[in-house]
């Protein structure tokens, strides 16, 4: 019962872990600092872009020049006047009809971003007192995209987080792979039968249900779901636990599996 405890209380801390450390990861969006204007010209100088530099008493705007993207970058103390920027790009944007796919994110108070795709692209980001906006024929959408980029905007999703999940998939399937040959040593004396896909469940299903066609159930879907809830509480029940225990197996099958496995019950009867 001790070795059952132990290696429930490690597999199921990955898990969790795992699965926190992939949503962290992929929801997690990179905050870019405020974009020095030198900066901004010469990147765009790069590109074969002017950038121009008006000043008010509390903004300052950078606008491009002689560029096939329109791209405005505004700085201000002013958090009405930020927020009067913003709402007017969000209502141009909602308003142009050449514009189609309207996406937006808003991420606490500091960071917000909408992108969309038509006729024409246009990003637009605000981050703090800044504002970044890029607007161009689709044709330069790779452009406007590369653009936001360089300067640390991360306006998607890190797929790159996905291979966290993989993490509990594995150890899910570890988990079974060990209670299924604790169980099946108890039952049959041979524990070897976890390591054989479809088979373990097929004999483990005959010694639970004492049928093995009940796994048929596997195959369909919703049902299959259905099914596994009853599979783990009328496992509980061939191994002579109680309700309770059963009900717990059911549920938290990742917990209590290797628990019975190690456990000191004994199988008592074939079929529900």
């Amino acid at each position: 019962m001790k070795k059952g405890l132990i290696f429930t209380i490690i597999c199921n801390t990955v898990i969790v872990l795992s699965i926190i450390i992939g949503f962290v990861s992929l929801f997690w969006v990179h905050f870019p600092k405020e974009i020095e204007k030198e900066e901004l010209t010469q990147y765009m100088e790069s590109k074969g872009c002017n950038m121009i530099e008006i000043n008010n008493s509390d903004t300052t705007y950078l606008l491009s020049k002689n560029c096939p993207m329109n791209v405005s970058y505004l700085v201000t103390e002013n958090n009405d006047k930020l927020y009067q920027v913003l709402l007017n790009q969000r209502n141009n944007v909602i308003n142009n009809t050449n514009i189609t796919g309207n996406f937006s994110i808003d991420i606490f108070p500091l960071y917000s971003e909408f992108s969309t795709s038509g006729d024409k692209y246009q990003v637009v980001t605000q981050n703090q007192n800044t504002i970044l906006s890029a607007s161009a024929d689709k044709k330069y959408k790779k452009e406007i995209i590369t653009l936001f980029k360089h300067f640390g905007y991360r306006y998607q999703l890190n797929w790159n987080a996905l291979w966290w999940f993989l993490i509990p998939i594995i150890t899910t399937i570890i988990i079974y792979i060990v209670s299924i040959w604790g169980i099946e040593k108890k039952i049959r004396n041979k524990g070897w039968i976890a390591l054989i896909p479809i088979y373990n469940i097929v004999c483990l299903t005959k010694d639970i249900f004492g049928s093995p066609w009940y796994a048929m159930f596997l195959l369909m879907p919703i049902g299959n779901f259905v099914f596994m809830l009853f599979f783990h509480y009328y496992l509980g029940k061939a191994l002579q636990k109680d309700d309770s225990d059963c009900l717990l197996l059911m549920f938290f099958p990742t917990i209590f599996c290797p628990l019975l496995a190690f456990d000191n019950s004994e199988y008592k009867t074939k079929g529900i």
